[in-house]
């Protein structure tokens, strides 16, 4: 009779390999379906790119962040005392 650590490893061994084999038949499957797939080329794509451009909304935000603060900063942003200054 097997002791239960000898038992357990065997029978994760054999899950592993069902699973490694259903891993490499998945693969097996989208590569074969991937060779008969026809592969459009990089200008079709970049055509299809521009048309949809025009379709999409606008962004919510008008102006972009570079120019949300129309006044410049007229105060100096806080400084932190060192230990020494604070002792001195």
């Amino acid at each position: 009779m097997m002791d239960p650590v000898s038992f357990w490893m065997q029978a994760n061994l054999f899950w592993i390999k069902v699973y490694q084999s259903q891993q490499e038949t998945y693969l097996r499957v989208l590569c074969s379906m991937a060779k008969v797939v026809p592969h459009e080329s990089a200008a079709e794509i970049a055509a299809e790119a521009e048309a949809m451009k025009s379709t999409l909304k606008p962004a919510s935000r008008t102006t972009p962040r570079s120019t949300q603060r129309s006044t410049p900063r007229t105060t100096k942003p806080a400084t932190r005392k060192t230990k020494a200054a604070a002792t001195a």
